[in-house]
């Protein structure tokens, strides 16, 4: 599979997904494996700049939260 350049966001529903498993359980799981990478490197990435606000914020404020 080849990219296109100008691709945006693709929307899948519940049942396109059961499609694609019964279909091509291979891609379904590759899939499925990349979606759960991405959104655990986007929680990760949220997860970090949420620290580093509330250091912000603490440092502004002389305040140290209970952690």
């Amino acid at each position: 599979m080849h990219g296109r350049e100008g691709l945006g966001p693709v929307r899948a529903d519940k049942s396109g997904f059961v499609q694609l498993y019964k279909t091509d359980p291979k891609t379904y799981l590759l899939l499925y494996q990349n979606i759960a990478r991405e959104l655990c490197r986007r929680l990760r990435k949220a997860g970090e700049r949420i620290a580093a606000l509330e250091d912000a914020l603490h440092a502004a404020t002389g305040e140290r939260a209970p952690r």
